[in-house]
């Protein structure tokens, strides 16, 4: 049943689609068979950072091994992690470079960044010799809705030059104006703009709280040089953000888990720090300017959502961005600490980056000040 209830959801978008793009010339279905050809980098071996990776990801699991519960990953992560995950696990467990660069040097195509990048779910449809119709349709049809809800919040002030990425994993999107939109690229600046408009200027921490593959943090990091950003994830997506920000970025000062402790000197100096999630209990207070979290809270239970609060109001000097369901979200409203609020709702709004996909998902967005 829900796997027919997908499929009608899918051909009404089509439907409805093919009715509002048709005059517009960016509907080319030819723009998504250009935008998923191969862009495979191949320019020699990244074998010193995979060591890296690798050595960071071996003390990451055993350090989640003795963390609190309410560090362990969801029941939608172990998910991931049994149905797509297994072999790059075997690869940084094992410490085997070579194929962790086979894999890592595809993964937006690879099973790798199960989770993380949507159309995994349709992987056979776009993945395969030849895209349909109907599901070039689709994609692009999706790409142009998020497009446009893109400019629009963004207020028109940005093009599609500023959506371009380092062109790292073999990305793949649609090709408009000679350029690759790679798939929730305009996402992910909207949310580094959104973390931007609340910081004072001069130099600023930003934790994030599950950054996927480091797509946010690239466009953070890329326009916002005096920021300090730290990641907060499971170890097989910090793996990878690791290999993503550490390619695109390799001037840059970058610590992974276990090269320097995570006290206020490595935050000072550093401008890419990469952990576990279980050592955000280690983060000193009042450590970051905003912490900033798309989706991962949701999935949290009630007992650990409250633990992450409990570690965001006290490491945060000033405000917290949440997106995500809007039941995960009132917990977030009512939590409370020593019979006070630290946090208040300065504004929420609804979240419609998908509505066109699904109207009634319920998340939201809320930006709240941290009290002092």
């Amino acid at each position: 049943m829900h796997m027919l209830h997908d499929e009608w959801r899918r051909r009404a978008l089509v439907y409805r689609g093919n009715r509002q793009f048709r005059k517009d010339p960016r509907y080319r279905l030819p723009s998504v068979t250009e935008g998923f050809a191969s862009r495979m980098d191949r320019q020699g071996s990244d074998w010193a950072l995979l060591e890296r990776i690798c050595k960071a990801y071996a003390m990451s699991i055993e350090r989640q091994a003795v963390a609190s519960v309410k560090y362990n990953p969801t029941v939608w992560w172990e998910q991931q992690r049994r149905f797509g995950l297994e072999p790059v696990i075997n690869a940084l467990k094992s410490h085997d470079c070579d194929a962790l660069q086979r894999i890592y040097e595809n993964f937006f195509r690879d099973d790798c960044s199960t989770g993380l990048i949507p159309v995994h779910r349709l992987k056979k449809d776009y993945f395969g010799q030849r895209i349909t119709e109907f599901y070039a349709r689709l994609f692009l049809i999706d790409a142009l809705h998020r497009l446009d809800y893109w400019n629009e919040q963004t207020n028109g002030r940005y093009t599609l030059r500023d959506l371009e990425g380092p062109g790292i994993g073999n990305p793949f999107g649609v090709m408009l104006e000679g350029r690759l939109v790679t798939m929730g690229s305009e996402y992910q600046h909207y949310c580094a703009r959104t973390v931007t408009a609340h910081l004072s200027p001069g130099r600023r921490a930003v934790t994030e709280i599950g950054g996927g593959y480091g797509g946010m943090a690239y466009y953070l990091t890329r326009d916002q040089p005096e920021i300090t950003y730290i990641d907060f994830d499971m170890p097989e997506s910090i793996a990878l953000t690791s290999f993503y920000l550490l390619k695109a970025f390799p001037d840059l000062n970058a610590v992974l888990y276990g090269e320097a402790e995570l006290d206020s000197r490595t935050i000072s100096q550093a401008d890419i720090i990469l952990m576990p999630i279980s050592e955000l209990r280690n983060l000193p207070d009042c450590a970051v300017d905003l912490t900033f979290s798309s989706h991962t809270m949701s999935d949290l239970s009630a007992e650990a959502l409250v633990e992450y609060c409990h570690e965001i109001t006290r490491t945060t000097r000033e405000h917290f961005v949440y997106v995500g369901s809007r039941s995960s979200a009132e917990i977030i409203s009512c939590f409370e600490s020593g019979g006070s609020t630290p946090l208040t709702l300065v504004n929420a709004r609804e979240y419609a980056w998908n509505n066109h996909v699904a109207p009634d998902a319920g998340h939201v967005e809320c930006l709240y000040r941290v009290q002092r």
